[in-house]
């Protein structure tokens, strides 16, 4: 009966070590990377005074609107032969996202649509901006490219997504 009490005391202080050490644990993960981070707005002001028109259109036509949606979430990696060859293909969309995905009742992407500044000039914006194209028209979905502006014309995008004057 004492050789229980004395494995349950033991056991006790076990556990009471380690949840003191995964407590200790957690608390200096909180201490390092305190002042690291910052939290940000989801989307560019440029982005949300946009966002207001795509929001509209995807009411009138009862989709769903997602924003910066990671491109592996949206073209998932066939498989492969080989590992190295499958990670060559997830290695080039995993950590790309597209600006916003008009999706239909049942969460399936129908259309993509980027939001174009200045900055997709540049050439590694500009060859992002074409494996984006090419992968997504791979699966069967449109990307449909609107350039910023100061105010959008929203039967015009409207025309354009959908593809009708």
């Amino acid at each position: 009966m004492r050789m229980y009490i004395y494995i349950f005391i033991a056991a006790l202080v076990l556990f009471i070590i380690g949840l003191l050490s995964f407590f200790n644990k957690k608390r200096r993960l909180a201490d390092e990377v305190r002042d690291r981070y910052n939290a940000v707005p989801l989307l560019t002001p440029t982005e949300a005074a946009f966002y207001p028109t795509l929001e509209s259109i995807a009411a009138r036509h009862d989709y769903l609107l997602y924003i910066k949606v990671r491109l592996a979430d949206i073209a998932r990696t066939a498989r492969a032969d080989d590992y190295n060859t499958y990670m060559k293909y997830f290695g080039k969309v995993k950590a790309k996202h597209v600006d916003f995905v008009l999706c239909d009742r049942g969460f399936f992407p129908r259309v993509v649509v980027e939001l174009d500044d200045k900055s997709h000039e540049n050439k590694r914006n500009y060859e992002n901006d074409l494996l984006k194209d090419a992968v997504l028209e791979s699966i069967g979905i449109p990307v449909v490219r609107i350039p910023v502006a100061d105010s959008y014309n929203r039967r015009a995008i409207e025309r354009k997504i959908f593809r009708y004057d």
